[in-house]
């Protein structure tokens, strides 16, 4: 579609972008929460979901009357963008403070997943999108869980990242003034386990690598 290469299209900020599918599934594989549009009742929406990612088919679930997958079901095309925070730069002028970040959006035709085996490979992708191991760990959905779960999938059809790092970029003549500028980095982080109440089980080997790996 001639007006979805368009809008994939960067304009502003050209240089910080990237059609590669490799970048794209490489900040794809880095969260677990994606932003869809939709439009209810005539109005544009957009709604944080948790996604999984198999090649370049991206899954997501909901309530089998969800009004943001309804939505999208009526337009046939689904569009996300996932964003990561790396850090604030703050320059000596107010006009050049700035992000890092790594983006991606990705835009295709949707499809339901009615099939219970797929159902089932397409919720292991969003559990181990957000917790690698964690699957294995857990009791499946049962029958009439995955009945009542509407799994809704689309195929990357369009997509571009945009990322930024280094320090500001002020005016030249900003330089010599007596100001600090400079990144300050922001990191997202898991902490140490609460465990729920009445729970005898040990911490399972999927929240402990996560534990060892981010906690301070």
């Amino acid at each position: 579609m001639k007006n979805l290469e368009q809008i994939h299209r960067v304009k502003r900020g050209g240089h910080l972008s990237d059609h590669s599918w490799e970048k794209v599934s490489e900040i794809l594989d880095a969260h677990f929460v994606g932003y869809l549009s939709s439009e209810r009742e005539g109005i544009p929406v957009v709604l944080p979901t948790a996604y999984g990612r198999i090649g370049k088919k991206i899954y997501i679930h909901g309530a089998i009357k969800n009004g943001m997958i309804n939505g999208i079901l009526e337009k046939g095309i689904a569009s996300m963008t996932v964003s990561i925070l790396d850090g604030l730069v703050l320059a000596r002028s107010a006009y050049h403070h700035s992000l890092n970040y790594r983006s991606v959006v990705v835009t295709g035709k949707v499809e339901v997943i009615s099939d219970p085996e797929e159902k089932v490979i397409a919720l292991k992708a969003i559990s181990d999108q957000m917790l690698k191991g964690r699957w294995e760990e857990v009791r499946e959905p049962s029958e009439n869980e995955l009945k009542a779960t509407f799994i809704l999938a689309f195929e990357a059809e369009y997509f571009v990242s945009k990322s930024r790092a280094g320090m500001p970029s002020d005016e030249k003549e900003d330089y010599e003034l007596p100001i600090w500028a400079g990144v300050l980095p922001i990191s997202e982080s898991y902490q140490h386990a609460i465990t729920d109440e009445g729970v005898e089980s040990p911490i399972p080997k999927s929240v402990q690598h996560m534990e060892l790996k981010n906690c301070r």
